[in-house]
């Protein structure tokens, strides 16, 4: 089973649980399934996200070690979101001893875009954040 992680989108959090195996804990048919969440939680990224991943894989009814890939959305986006998406996959990646793949806000319209996610190339190599400009994150330089 693939976990996709996207926090690149400031103030949300969502993840996937892509499997296309025929039977995973009696979840899935011949084409697979997807299940997905997408959850606003404001400013609190990072408090949220490790107990909303465990509460959507208990809904779910699968365990972490059901996961076998990772998938993480790399940015563009806000730099403390994306950062902590990266934080996330990379640590995950290296607890659990499993392949990742980090792509650029591809764009995940449906099933099928989600199944195909197993067609990329994975590895155990740690994925840096992709930001479209400099971080904004020192005091301002003002003249006065």
């Amino acid at each position: 089973m693939i976990l996709y992680i996207n926090t690149s989108i400031r103030e949300y959090l969502e993840f996937a649980l892509v499997n296309k195996s025929p039977q995973l804990n009696g979840k899935c048919g011949d084409k697979g399934k997807v299940f997905f969440l997408r959850r606003k939680v404001g400013i609190r990224q990072s408090e949220k996200a490790l107990s909303l991943l465990n509460s959507f894989l208990k809904k779910n009814k699968f365990k972490l070690e059901d996961v076998k890939k990772i998938v993480v959305n790399r940015g563009p986006g806000s730099f403390t979101s994306v950062r902590l998406g990266i934080v996330l996959a990379n640590t995950l990646s290296f607890g659990l001893k499993i392949p990742m793949v980090g792509i650029y806000n591809l764009e995940l319209k449906n099933d099928e875009d989600y199944l195909n996610l197993n067609k990329l190339k994975f590895s155990q190599d740690f994925i840096k954040p992709y930001y479209d400009r400099d971080p904004d994150i020192t005091k301002s330089k003002k003249l006065k």
